[in-house]
């Protein structure tokens, strides 16, 4: 094609580009064919030859939502973008906040690792654990979106498992209704965790405050508190949830979730 001249009338002759180098120059032409680098100026007369002119300096944002576009004549076009030109063409990745990590903690507010501490008994690998282990592993579940663990806890003659003649459908329908719960309802924190024997033999009652608030549109009532006391019976050895007293009118349709 045209050669173009400096200043010093020194000839630009043809160049050999490696085929990479090529791509990328390629990629860049297409870019900076949208913006006017460098304007012609007028030919003289009786020269073919274009000639350059002396530039007006204007910058441009390239970045990401830059609207600037130079159109005047004899202008020319300095491109800014974030990490340079060929970095942001080349670059796949996507700009924008780092995630969060997922905290490794136990949701019980034990301070422990979660596998280590609720996730023992979520595992089934547990069948010492103690009443306030079970309900701070209870609380964990719905937390987790574990209702499975919520049957696994209660005891089989809790009224939980009572209210079906089969008690393969009266699991299905606890797990249900755990599954349903876990779905709307956001458990924040348990606290004030208290244990006291019974008058029965293996039996244990264990009083505790929980922080929960409605999912979506519910939550914008705020945080509200259940206080529970809950009593746990043994049964082939194990401790295992068997129902739960309200000690506050605002827990009274949460009885017995954890």
């Amino acid at each position: 094609g045209t050669r173009y001249r400096t200043s010093h009338a020194v000839p630009l002759g043809p160049i050999a580009f490696p085929p990479v180098a090529c791509t990328m120059a390629y990629t860049v032409c297409q870019i900076c064919a949208r913006v006017p680098v460098v304007a012609q100026g007028r030919a003289g007369a009786g020269n073919n030859t274009p000639r350059v002119t002396a530039p007006t300096r204007k910058t441009v944002n390239l970045s990401r939502g830059g609207q600037d576009v130079a159109s005047a004549r004899g202008t020319s076009v300095i491109a800014h973008m974030k990490k340079g030109m060929l970095a942001g063409i080349m670059d796949d990745g996507v700009d924008g906040p780092t995630p969060a990590p997922v905290s490794t903690k136990c949701p019980c507010g034990s301070g422990g690792e979660y596998d280590t501490c609720c996730g023992v008994l979520h595992s089934g690998s547990a069948d010492d654990a103690t009443p306030e282990a079970i309900v701070r592993a209870r609380f964990s579940a719905y937390v987790k979106n574990l209702p499975k663990y919520i049957t696994q806890s209660t005891h089989p003659g809790s009224k939980d498992l009572q209210r079906k003649d089969d008690p393969v459908e009266a699991v299905e329908q606890l797990e249900k209704d755990a599954a349903a719960t876990m779905k709307t309802v956001n458990f924040t924190a348990i606290k004030k965790i208290k244990v006291t024997d019974g008058k029965e033999k293996d039996e244990q009652f264990a009083s505790y405050e929980v922080a929960y608030k409605g999912a979506g549109k519910k939550g914008r009532q705020g945080a509200q508190t259940l206080a529970e006391r809950s009593r746990y019976r043994k049964h082939d050895g194990r401790w295992m949830y068997f129902d739960a007293l309200p000690l506050n009118q605002s827990s009274t349709k949460m009885e017995g979730q954890i």
